[in-house]
């Protein structure tokens, strides 16, 4: 019947979206340990400066009359 048919339809769909939501979230952890390991690399006045930097343009940015 067409019913069941549309639900068969709704379960491969479902089932589809959420290995592919799986692959997305291990891809995201994998990035994610990957940037990690390079931020502790990285020294940290090289994140001071970039925060500075990023926070004075910001200033500047919303007090520029």
């Amino acid at each position: 019947s067409l019913r069941q048919e549309m639900q068969e339809l709704d379960t491969k769909f479902t089932q589809r979206i959420e290995s592919l939501d799986a692959k997305f979230d291990q891809k995201i952890d994998r990035l994610d340990a990957k940037f990690d390991q390079k931020l502790t690399g990285l020294q940290y006045w090289y994140w001071g400066t970039l925060v500075v930097i990023v926070v004075g343009f910001v200033t500047v940015l919303f007090t520029h009359p």
